[in-house]
C-alpha cells in the first residue's frame, strides 16, 4: 500500500513538472508560428519552399494512393471490413503539408499584391 502511494505521488509530481515545462516553453512555441516564420523569409526562399511542399504532396500522394489500394485489397480479401475505414483515413497524413503549402501561397499572394500596389 505504501509503495502504491509513493508511485502515485511521484506520478503527480512528474505531471506537474511536465505542465510547468510546457508553460515555460509556450511563448517560444507561439513565437515560432508558421505564418510569422514565412514573413521573415525572402521571396526566393518562399518559392523554394513552395516547390518543396508541392513535391512532397505529389510524392506522398502517390505513396498514399498505393497504400490505400493495397490496404483496401487486403481488408476485402481477409474480410476485415473495419480495416477499410482505417485505410480510407490514410490520406489525412497529407493534410499538414497541404496546410503549409496553403500558408506559403497566401504569403506569396500577399507579397505579390503589395508589390503590384507599390508599382502603381
Amino acid at each position: 500500500m505504501v509503495a502504491f502511494k509513493t508511485k502515485k505521488i511521484l506520478l503527480i509530481f512528474m505531471i506537474r513538472d511536465c505542465l510547468q515545462a510546457t508553460r515555460e516553453y509556450e511563448p517560444l512555441i507561439m513565437k515560432n508560428n508558421q505564418l510569422q516564420n514565412l514573413k521573415l523569409l525572402s521571396y526566393d526562399e518562399l518559392v523554394k519552399r513552395k516547390k518543396t511542399a508541392t513535391g512532397a504532396i505529389i510524392g506522398l500522394g502517390i505513396v498514399v494512393v498505393f497504400a490505400a489500394i493495397v490496404g483496401i485489397y487486403i481488408a476485402l480479401s481477409k474480410k476485415q471490413y473495419a480495416l477499410v475505414a482505417v485505410t480510407l483515413s490514410i490520406p489525412l497524413s497529407i493534410l499538414p503539408v497541404a496546410i503549409v503549402l496553403g500558408n506559403i501561397n497566401k504569403e506569396l499572394k500577399l507579397r505579390n499584391s503589395t508589390n503590384n500596389n507599390q508599382n502603381l
